[in-house]
C-alpha cells in the first residue's frame, strides 16, 4: 500500500501537470513582420564606444605583488623565528614564511591593479 501511492500520484499527476506545459500552436507559428525601409537608418543612434586609453594595471599589480608579497615574507620570517624552538625537535622548525607572502601577493596585486587603472597614462608629446 505504501508503494502504491506514490506509483498512482505520478501516473495520475503528471500528465494533467505535463499536459499544461504544451504551447498553442498559434505561437509556434508567428513570425515578426520585417520592414527594409532605408530612412529607418537615419534616425537610429549611432553606437559610440569610448575610446581605450591606456592605464598603469600591469604596472600597478606587478609592483604591489612584489611590494606587498616581499614584505609578508619578511614578516613572516620574522614571525619564524621569534617562536621559541622545542626542546629535543631534531626535525627542525615546522614554521613556514610561505602563507603570509602569498597573501601579501595576492592582497599587493590587487590594490595595485586598482590603483593602477584609476591612473591613466598621458599620451607623450611628440616635442
Amino acid at each position: 500500500m505504501q508503494l502504491l501511492t506514490p506509483v498512482l500520484a505520478l501516473t495520475v499527476v503528471v500528465p494533467v501537470c505535463a499536459s499544461a506545459q504544451r504551447l498553442s500552436p498559434e505561437l509556434t507559428a508567428w513570425r515578426p513582420e520585417l520592414f527594409a525601409n532605408t530612412s529607418v537608418d537615419h534616425h537610429l543612434p549611432r553606437a559610440s564606444f569610448p575610446t581605450k586609453f591606456p592605464d598603469y594595471r600591469v604596472e600597478g599589480t606587478v609592483l604591489g605583488a612584489v611590494f606587498l608579497g616581499g614584505l609578508g615574507l619578511w614578516m613572516g620570517t620574522q614571525v619564524c623565528n621569534n617562536q621559541p624552538q622545542p626542546l629535543g625537535s631534531g626535525s627542525g622548525s615546522s614554521c613556514s614564511a610561505l602563507p603570509l607572502a602569498l597573501v601579501g601577493v595576492a592582497i599587493g596585486g590587487g590594490v595595485g591593479y586598482v590603483l593602477g587603472r584609476i591612473t591613466p597614462k598621458h599620451p607623450r608629446s611628440a616635442a
